[in-house]
């Protein structure tokens, strides 16, 4: 399931990638430097006792300072599913996050912010707990129209609540305007 997620995120960005340069010959684009808003799917695996794959979504609001650097707030919701333990997990996480794009294109990203968990067994038994989550991200924004950008993003978040840690690497396609 993770090889076909990141496989497909492959060629979709690939394709993508061919568009955004015929999209942008002779269209001048909408500077960074401003409002931002945006969204995506995410898929990846949590690195834990449980070794659970997820899938989950992410929105994004907030300002370009300037061309190359983002400062926004970043809410990420992710769900597991262990069909075995009849285990269902998921978190919310919501992060301040800065983000530093080179000319290329390339980004890297810091975040750090609150998580909660919920962790519901098929017997009835269910468990809420906060703390807190670091983020890190890696991508690379096409821009495609004049304020429309996608960008594929590999990330890793660590969560610590109660005591326990929930790492997690995957993938995100964001989807992302300027204004």
């Amino acid at each position: 399931m993770k090889k076909l997620f990141f496989a497909t995120l492959m060629v979709v960005s690939l394709l993508l990638a061919n568009l955004a340069t015929a999209s942008e010959e002779g269209q001048e684009l909408n500077t960074r430097k401003g409002f931002l808003i945006g969204f995506g799917g995410s898929g990846g695996g949590e690195f834990n006792e449980l070794n659970n794959g997820y899938g989950g979504m992410e929105f994004r609001i907030g300002t370009g300072i300037n061309e190359n650097f983002l400062v926004y707030v970043q809410s990420d919701f992710l769900m597991t599913h262990d069909k075995d333990a009849d285990l269902d997990t998921s978190f919310a996480d919501l992060l301040i996050k800065a983000q530093a794009i080179f000319n290329n294109g390339m980004y890297a990203g810091i975040g750090v912010g609150f998580t909660t968990i919920e962790i519901d067994l098929g017997d009835g038994f269910n468990y809420e707990e906060g703390g807190w989550s670091f983020n890190t991200a890696i991508g690379y924004e096409i821009r495609i129209k004049k304020s429309f950008a996608i960008s594929p993003e590999v990330n890793l978040t660590y969560r610590g609540i109660d005591g326990f840690s929930f790492p997690t690497v995957g993938g995100t396609l964001h989807l992302g305007w300027y204004f």
